[in-house]
């Protein structure tokens, strides 16, 4: 069985360039999490996870 997230947060950037992943590169950068794993999630379960504000996140 895959692992259910346990924690989440919300963040938005902008990022505006001729190409899309770069654009999409200034996007992780402005909302801060270009060094961060991120993750496809298809389904969250019915027992939500924690949300945590960004600093904890």
């Amino acid at each position: 069985m895959f692992p259910s997230p346990t924690r989440m947060f919300l963040t938005k950037g902008v990022g505006v360039h001729r190409y899309a992943l770069t654009a999409f590169e200034f996007a992780l950068r402005d909302a801060d999490i270009e060094q961060q794993n991120l993750v496809y999630v298809i389904h969250l379960p019915t027992a939500l996870p924690s949300y945590h504000p960004r600093r904890r996140g």
